[in-house]
């Protein structure tokens, strides 16, 4: 990655943001790390989401509810994956992730509502399997 920029540093006008700038290529370079090998993470290794919980019902509960939740988000596309994930893990702004991505801002906000949209009908369908 630090590569990348180094060798790119020249190609950097200076019109939008240098932290904008440096998330793009670490986009194109995760992008192209994902076409090249396919993510063989299983559910076991992927990082906890809080839970607010404390009495033991309410922990499984929530354990099972974040395991739907990573269950749903690898079957999203890797454009509405990454535009969930700029989003709300990241806490950029449509603008930042439209510049950070190379697409609109409507782009954008339509891949994250359809990713949102199906987040919901993956979650309630394996749900309401459990």
């Amino acid at each position: 990655m630090f590569i990348s920029v180094f060798r790119n540093l020249s190609s950097y006008r200076g019109e939008g943001s240098f932290k904008g700038w440096l998330f793009r290529i670490a986009h194109y370079r995760c992008i192209e790390f994902y076409r090249r090998k396919r993510p063989t993470q299983g559910l076991d290794d992927a990082p906890e989401i809080p839970c607010d919980a404390s009495p033991a019902e309410q922990l499984i509960e929530c354990s099972q509810r974040n395991t739907l939740l990573i269950k749903a988000m690898q079957q999203l596309p890797l454009a509405q994956k990454s535009v969930v994930e700029l989003k709300f893990f990241g806490h950029f702004t449509f603008d930042e992730i439209a510049q950070q991505t190379g697409m609109s801002v409507n782009t954008a906000k339509s891949r994250l509502y359809g990713a949102l949209t199906k987040l919901k009908t993956l979650m309630e369908v394996d749900y309401v399997e459990l």
